[in-house]
Parts: C-alpha cells; sequence; structure tokens
C-alpha cells in the first residue's frame, strides 16, 4: 500500500503497506515527539537509538496543550468518547494508566494563565521518555513471524469503544446523506473532500451511503489485531495498518501512546483503514497513497489526486458528515 506525500503532487517512496501515521497539525514543531519522528525517519532506529541515550538523561517539558478546533458538535462527539472511556477507566478493579492519561488530552479545554490553581505542567519522567521510546520501536529487530502481540484487557476495551464510535460515526453519516434539508452540507463537504460539485440526486446518495456503508461493515465484521515492534510497519513508524489482503487491522504501539497520538484521532484512524479493507481506492490509477493534511489549507482540506478514490479524504468526510446531523 501508501505512505504519505508532503506536497499534492509530489510522490514519495514506496512501502508494502498503509499505515495510518501521526499528521503534522497534531504535533505542535520542536516537541520532543516530533523530534523524535523526525529523527527516526531522517537517520533510522539504529543511529535515533545512539542519539537518544545521552538524551534521556536531560528533562523536557511534556508536550503542551493541543487545542480542539473543531466545531461545537465536533466537540460533543468528541467528549462522548472520552466520556465512555472515562467511565470504563472508573469500573472497578480497571488501573489502566492508558486510558486514565488520554483523557485529560481528549477533555481538556483551553486553560486561562490567569486563573487560580494553573501550575505549570511537571517535567517528564525517565518512564515517560522510555514509553515514547518504545512507542517508536527504537532500535528494534522485525520478524513478521513475531510481529503479533495480545492485547491487554484494558487495551481490548479500550479498542472495542472506538470501533463502536467508528460506527456509529458512519451510521451517522449514512442518516446525514439521506436526510432531507442536509444537501448543501452534503454538497460542501463533497467540494471540501473530493473536489466535486455534486447534485443531491437519488444515485448520488446511494452512491454515498453504500460505500460508507461499506467501511461500517469492514469495521463491524473484520478482525482487529494487535501489532508490536517486530511488525515491520508499526518499526516503521505506523500507528495503524491493514494486511496485503486487506483482510484485517493491525494497531501499532503509537495507537496506544496518548503522548504520541491524540485520542480523538483514533475513530478515523480506524475509518481510513477500513476505507482500504472496503476498497475505496481500488479504482485510482495512483501508485502512491496521499493523505488531506498534506499541502492542506483553510481553503482547500483535501487537495490530493483523485479524492473520490482517497481513503483519507473518504475518512475525513464521513466523520464530519456525521457532525452534521
Amino acid at each position: 500500500m501508501r505512505v504519505f506525500a508532503q506536497r499534492q503532487y509530489q510522490l514519495r517512496h514506496r512501502v508494502p503497506s498503509s499505515p495510518s501515521r501521526s499528521s503534522p497539525p497534531a504535533a505542535i514543531p520542536n516537541e520532543p515527539r516530533d523530534l523524535l519522528l523526525r529523527l527516526q525517519r531522517k537517520v533510522g532506529n539504529r543511529a535515533l537509538q545512539r542519539l537518544l541515550h545521552p538524551y534521556s538523561e536531560a528533562s523536557y517539558r511534556k508536550p503542551a496543550d493541543i487545542r480542539d478546533k473543531a466545531n461545537t458538535t465536533a466537540t460533543t462527539g468528541r467528549q462522548f468518547l472520552a466520556n465512555e472511556l472515562a467511565q470504563f477507566v472508573g469500573r472497578p478493579g480497571s488501573h489502566t494508566g492508558l486510558a486514565r492519561n488520554s483523557l485529560p488530552t481528549a477533555m481538556r479545554q483551553k486553560s486561562d494563565p490567569a486563573k487560580k490553581g494553573d501550575e505549570p505542567r511537571p517535567e517528564s519522567t525517565r518512564a515517560d521518555r522510555e514509553k515514547m521510546k518504545n512507542a517508536l520501536c527504537v532500535n528494534e529487530p522485525t520478524d513478521s513471524a513475531h510481529a503479533r502481540c495480545q492485547f491487554t484487557p484494558e487495551q481490548s476495551n479500550v479498542v472495542r469503544i472506538i470501533r463502536d464510535h467508528a460506527i456509529r460515526r458512519c451510521n451517522r453519516a449514512i442518516s446525514a446523506v439521506n436526510m432531507p434539508g442536509n444537501e448543501d452540507q452534503v454538497k460542501k463537504l463533497a467540494r471540501d473532500y473530493f473536489n466535486l460539485n455534486v447534485k443531491m440526486s437519488e444515485k448520488t446518495k446511494k452512491a454515498f451511503a453504500r460505500n460508507i456503508q461499506a467501511v461500517a461493515g469492514k469495521l463491524s465484521q473484520s478482525p482487529i489485531e494487535c501489532g508490536n515492534c517486530q511488525d515491520a510497519h508499526c518499526n516503521g513508524g505506523a500507528i495503524a495498518h491493514v494486511d496485503e489482503a486487506r483482510t484485517f487491522l493491525v494497531l501499532c504501539p503509537l495507537f496506544f501512546n496518548r503522548n504520541m497520538t491524540r485520542l480523538t484521532l483514533t475513530p478515523r484512524m480506524l475509518i481510513h483503514e477500513a476505507g482500504h479493507l472496503a476498497n475505496l481506492d481500488q479504482n485510482t490509477s495512483l501508485r502512491e497513497e496521499f493523505y488531506c493534511f498534506q499541502a492542506a489549507t483553510k481553503d482547500e482540506k483535501c487537495p490530493v489526486v483523485d479524492a473520490i478514490h482517497n481513503v483519507d479524504a473518504w475518512s475525513h468526510f464521513i466523520e464530519e458528515l456525521s457532525f452534521t446531523i
């Protein structure tokens, strides 16, 4: 499958899978996590390990708060996901650090520096830095025979909640397509993400609904497996990917690391990968995959080639469409 491209028509190197990766808007420049990702991609895992050895002794601040600039409806949907995870964390016997650490990221509001009680962020611990390096699979060998792992019970519950949430977004998007009076919203999003001026005929509505239903079906029926650092794609910085035969979805260590991957992005990541399973990109003539955030501007949300056959464009279209009703 394919990897990111930096500009609209600029092709990059090929890889045999289509991993979801962290997008630049999700990371603030010059943060430790951003620097680690850049170093890993430029110098490789072994060189990064050597660079990190002295660096790991130095202290640095945790990533700054990333503001969620989505509209009010989108915020409500994401808050709902965070609340579900909060309920899971609150159950007796559940002590997952993953969910506990992720909830403040999903639910944090804009802080007021003058507000009483506001304090500087605590500096990261060595354990935090080790988790970050482990999530990046630094200096790990690849071995397809040992590339799978078992989700912990806590991870399994998080995967279930996020998958259910992604399916609900698909179902809401289908309802949004068919809702009378919502035609202008559908046409606007089709322009934003597919670069198409569509007429909302019954044929168009059925085509949109059919593709979204195919994604929802794959999310419901396809296995989701645990990938470790010996998985070649996880080792290469992927958050999630699908197998070569497009029969199941793999979640990498980065998927569960809330210092590196925002919780609010994970439902769309599953929708993106399910788009590959549903073969929404099968009719494109391109041999490289483009992602919407590359070369995107305020006016052009997804300036990619052949966007109607691009699974990242579909994932954004489905997510934003679900927030219109």
